[in-house]
């Protein structure tokens, strides 16, 4: 009960925290539509998508990319890292009480904070070699 009530709001939460950069981006996209001197955002579609497609906006179209490539996976290791220090607290060398609810939450917890493929894309940036991946 405790991993669909408390456990998967915090994963969404850490998720919804790495998307942060190509929110940005997408908000500066925005903003330059709101600055230009219209009276209604997009009457229909085609409106939309000539704007959308407007060379102009293909430098924030690449901002997106590369903050979602570059950004993102520090952003979630940054929220997955303060959702770890804030519920879960340092982890304890020993065994473990298998008939513990609270540390077979703590266990599932962090391992759906920190799957393989989120700390791969981490590492595959900073390198496998220096410091800062024995920090995480």
């Amino acid at each position: 009960a405790s991993q669909l009530f408390l456990g998967l709001p915090l994963t969404f939460v850490a998720g919804t925290f790495g998307q942060i950069p190509p929110l940005m981006c997408t908000y500066g996209l925005l903003y330059f539509k709101s600055r230009e001197n219209t009276e209604n955002f997009f009457s229909n579609w085609n409106e939309l998508m000539d704007w959308l497609c407007d060379p102009r906006r293909i430098p924030f179209f690449f901002a997106i990319r590369i903050a979602r490539a570059l950004l993102s996976p520090f952003f979630y290791m940054a929220g997955a890292l303060l959702i770890k220090w804030i519920v879960i607290g340092r982890i304890k060398p020993g065994p473990l009480n298998p008939h513990c609810e609270h540390e077979r939450f703590r266990l599932w917890l962090l391992a759906h904070l920190f799957p393989r493929k989120k700390v791969q894309a981490v590492t595959d940036l900073i390198g496998r070699h220096y410091d800062y991946v024995s920090v995480l």
